[in-house]
C-alpha cells in the first residue's frame, strides 16, 4: 500500500507502520554494530597469528 494513501485513510495505522519500520531499521542497524564490534575484537585478539613481530638480526662484534 502506498504511504500517502495509508496516511490520508487512516493516520493511526500510518503511524503504526512507521514505528514498526523505524524499530526494525535501528534493530538492523543496532546489529550490524554489534558484529562489527564482535569482528574487531576478533581481529584485536587473533592478530597475532597474522602479523608477526619482526626478528631483529643481531650483529657479531
Amino acid at each position: 500500500m502506498d504511504w500517502a494513501k495509508l496516511l490520508y485513510e487512516s493516520p493511526k495505522l500510518f503511524l503504526i507502520s512507521l514505528f514498526k519500520w523505524m524499530v526494525i531499521t535501528f534493530a538492523i542497524g543496532f546489529a550490524a554494530y554489534i558484529l562489527y564490534q564482535f569482528v574487531c575484537f576478533m581481529f584485536f585478539k587473533l592478530k597475532f597469528l597474522v602479523i608477526k613481530e619482526p626478528k631483529v638480526m643481531e650483529t657479531e662484534e
